[in-house]
C-alpha cells in the first residue's frame, strides 16, 4: 500500500500588498454609511504555518516580521457624530513605538447628541509605546507604556442645560477576548490648547487654556476598569496651569 503524503508545514517567504485601499460600510435602517476607509500597504516576512503553531494558537509564531502602513485613515463612529482619522501611521512588529501623524477627531456639528459632549480635536503627532502582540496574547494586557500628544488643540462643546442621562448597565468583559486590560503607564502632553464651549453660544469664560504641558508618570491605570480613581495632583509634574489642577477634586 502506498503511503499517503502529508503536508507538515507551509512557508511563504514574503506576502506583500502595495497601493491598496479598503472601505467598510454599515447599514442603519435603509441607509448605507461609510465606517472605515483607508489606503494601506502590508508586508509579512516568513509566514509559517504548521500543526504545532495551529495547536498553540500563538500568533507570534506565524511570522518573522509584519509591517503595516495606513494613509488617509477615516473611521466614522456609530453615533454618527464624530469621525476619527489621521494622515499616516507605520506599524511594525520590530518596533515598540507607533506614531500617528495629523491625528484628528472631528464632529459633524457642534451640537451632537443631547447630554453628550462634542469634541473637536487635532493633534500633530500621537505617539504610543506599547508591548508586542505576542505579549498581549499571552497576558491579555495591552500595555500602553507611554502615550505622548504633541501640539494638541482641543475644543469641547457642552450642553447649555443639564440633561438627565439614562442609566446603562456596565457590559461584562468576555473571558475569551484577546484584550482584558488596557494599562496606561506614562502620559505626556506637549504645548496643548484646551477650550470649553457652550453648544450654540460660544466659549465659556475663564475655561480657555493655552500652551499646556503635562507629564504624568507611573499611572498604572486600567482604562477598562471604571472603578479606578485618578489623582493627577500626585502623579503630574507642575507644568500645567494651576486653574486646571485646582478644578480637579481631591
Amino acid at each position: 500500500m502506498q503511503k499517503k503524503r502529508t503536508l507538515d508545514e507551509i512557508v511563504i517567504d514574503t506576502i506583500q500588498s502595495k497601493n491598496s485601499t479598503v472601505s467598510i460600510n454599515y447599514q442603519v435602517d435603509e441607509s448605507i454609511l461609510n465606517s472605515i476607509q483607508t489606503e494601506f500597504e502590508l508586508m509579512i516576512r516568513e509566514f509559517r504555518l504548521d500543526s504545532a503553531i495551529t495547536a498553540s494558537r500563538n500568533v507570534g509564531d506565524l511570522y518573522q516580521e509584519v509591517n503595516l502602513s495606513l494613509n488617509d485613515f477615516k473611521f466614522a463612529f456609530p453615533d454618527s457624530v464624530h469621525t476619527l482619522g489621521f494622515s499616516e501611521v507605520n506599524i511594525s512588529t520590530l518596533q515598540e513605538v507607533i506614531t500617528f501623524s495629523d491625528f484628528y477627531l472631528t464632529p459633524k456639528d457642534q451640537f451632537g447628541t443631547p447630554g453628550n459632549p462634542v469634541i473637536d480635536a487635532k493633534i500633530d503627532q500621537l505617539i504610543l509605546r506599547n508591548n508586542q502582540l505576542s505579549e498581549i496574547q499571552e497576558s491579555g494586557v495591552f500595555d500602553l507604556k507611554e502615550v505622548r500628544l504633541v501640539n494638541p488643540k482641543v475644543d469641547v462643546y457642552l450642553d447649555t442645560v443639564k440633561i438627565k442621562r439614562e442609566f446603562k448597565p456596565v457590559k461584562v468583559k468576555s473571558s475569551s477576548a484577546l484584550v482584558q486590560s488596557i494599562l496606561l503607564g506614562d502620559f505626556h502632553l506637549e504645548n496643548g490648547d484646551l477650550t470649553f464651549h457652550r453648544k450654540g453660544i460660544g466659549p465659556i469664560p475663564r475655561l480657555d487654556f493655552q500652551e499646556i504641558s503635562l507629564d504624568v508618570e507611573g499611572l498604572n491605570l486600567d482604562l477598562l476598569d471604571q472603578n479606578q480613581a485618578l489623582d493627577l495632583k500626585k502623579n503630574s509634574r507642575p507644568w500645567i496651569p494651576d486653574s486646571i489642577l485646582e478644578s480637579i477634586p481631591s
